[in-house]
């Protein structure tokens, strides 16, 4: 039997047109579309890599099942964008390798004779469902995919496909993967630079070593923190020459990323002119033309991970967090410029507008791990709210009482010295008393006179060492905030806003 032609199924489409208007010729055996109309990265459906995964040496799905595939894609390139294509075939890829391998229905169907949609029921979906979570971290969209292709199925009433069953595999829950935790975590490889790491490169950049072109790749992520596929889609005239009688300014406008409509759309974002006049420089042929024309046309967004992987190797930009080359990808750009737009105060909604978002969602992460965050809670929140939001947990006390005390009080006492931080040495006496016993509770394991203000054993003093404290390291935050490890200016926020509660009591009380 031809298997493209069944009697009770649709015929498949001979050509079928994007939301983009590309057409995709669906009698080839490798279907071929880019994720956008101009400029975009090649994707194929190649069904000759359907056909070799095989149980037993015959393909695991039968011509009946493919003939269903290749309508519910044909379908889906319709409505969703290549991109969303190119990941469904992947996952049903993954359920068929699956099901060549892991599945119950291995053992039940001997001879192998091919997986029908008609197989598949609620044990079956269980048991896909439960591999997927023991094996993958996407557990949720791999799963998801195969009860979006069930559902279209049952939708258009075809004889394969069972609304009891439908019923059934909606009913099973997937926990959603976690999303974030490279940025939520600081993940030294996967997640946002660090200070450090960002200085390094700049520096290098400054200098002028590698080649040109990677230098243009790594700066223009440096500075926008777009997706590599909207750098891949410039054209000449997306680059904008302001000249003035004082200066010459660049602009560019960067194409915009997963808008259902079909025209290519741009957002007018401003460069620096050392960037400008490199990019200047590369300009060839039209203002049609590809600006960065040196990366591949099927798979520019290659090229730019590669270039990155090039100039790392090339200047021997070794991390100062993991003492090896660094880790250098195009999203670790985009984290963070979107961690230092979070960290400087920007809102929501100018964070989504930055970067092209076009839900709020998915800027909450860079949200919650602001430090700043904390501060503009306690400003916005009712003083009638103040006790929920504490940070110093400690008490208030004079510390002339401490002197009738004798010597084991003398001993607690906590100095206004902050050596470990490179504060200053603050000629001012004491802070407070610890409350903890020494006999008892054993030695302080954290950092005195700082991380006091965070415990609940610390007796603090009315008139100690606060309002310097309070200055000390607003002046260490502001003079490091460039070169300092974020994780030390994040705990420093916290302290600072217990000392000024402190500060703000002890004013209250002596007023």
């Amino acid at each position: 039997m031809d298997r493209d032609r069944f009697d009770d199924l649709p015929r498949v489409p001979v050509r079928v047109q994007t939301r983009s208007g590309q057409m995709v010729d669906t009698q080839a055996p490798i279907w071929r579309v880019r994720n956008y109309a101009e400029h975009g990265t090649l994707i194929t459906i190649n069904w000759l890599l359907f056909d070799e995964i095989t149980p037993n040496g015959r393909p695991v799905f039968g011509a009946r099942t493919t003939h269903l595939l290749k309508l519910y894609l044909a379908h889906r390139l319709q409505t969703r964008s290549p991109a969303t294509v190119g990941k469904d075939v992947g996952h049903l890829r993954t359920f068929g390798r699956w099901l060549a391998s892991e599945s119950p229905l291995i053992d039940s169907l001997s001879p192998w004779r091919g997986f029908t949609w008609a197989y598949l029921d609620e044990d079956l979906a269980q048991a896909y469902c439960d591999w997927c979570l023991a094996n993958h971290a996407g557990a949720d969209t791999l799963f998801a995919s195969v009860r979006t292709l069930y559902t279209w199925g049952v939708a258009r009433r075809l004889p394969d496909f069972s609304l009891r069953t439908l019923k059934a595999i909606k009913a099973i829950v997937v926990p959603n993967s976690a999303k974030g935790h490279y940025v939520r975590f600081r993940h030294v490889t996967h997640g946002p630079f660090s200070p450090e790491e960002l200085f390094l490169i700049r520096r290098e950049m400054a200098s002028g070593r590698g080649q040109p072109e990677d230098r243009a790749i790594i700066m223009l992520h440096l500075e926008l923190g777009a997706n590599p596929s909207a750098f891949c889609r410039l054209v000449n005239e997306d680059l904008k020459r302001i000249e003035t009688e004082e200066a010459v300014w660049y602009q560019l406008a960067v194409p915009r990323l997963k808008k259902r409509r079909g025209e290519r759309e741009t957002k007018r974002r401003p460069i620096s002119q050392r960037l400008g006049n490199l990019l200047t420089t590369f300009q060839q042929e039209g203002p049609e033309s590809r600006l960065l024309h040196w990366l591949s046309p099927d798979h520019p967004t290659d090229g730019v991970r590669w270039a990155m992987h090039r100039w790392v190797e090339t200047v021997n930009l070794i991390s100062p967090r993991t003492g090896e080359l660094l880790h250098m990808r195009p999203r670790r750009f985009r984290y963070s410029y979107a961690t230092h737009i979070a960290e400087a105060g920007a809102s929501k909604y100018h964070l989504a507008e930055l970067l092209d978002h076009t839900d709020l969602q998915s800027v909450d992460v860079y949200v919650e791990t602001s430090p700043a965050i904390a501060e503009q809670v306690a400003r916005a929140t009712d003083d009638a709210m103040g006790p929920l939001i504490s940070r110093f947990l400690g008490k208030i006390s004079d510390s002339y009482g401490t002197a009738r005390m004798g010597e084991a009080a003398a001993q607690a006492i906590i100095p206004a010295a902050v050596p470990h931080l490179g504060l200053p040495l603050l000629n001012v006496g004491g802070v407070g008393v610890c409350g903890r016993q020494m006999r008892e509770d054993d030695l302080c394991h954290l950092f005195p006179p700082l991380s006091c203000y965070l415990c609940p054993s610390f007796v603090a003093w009315r008139d100690g060492a606060h309002q310097e404290i309070l200055r000390a390291i607003e002046q260490f935050v502001e003079t490091r905030r460039e070169d300092a490890d974020g994780r030390i200016l994040q705990q420093l926020q916290e302290i600072r806003l217990a000392v000024a509660e402190v500060v703000a009591r002890c004013q209250d009380d002596t007023s």
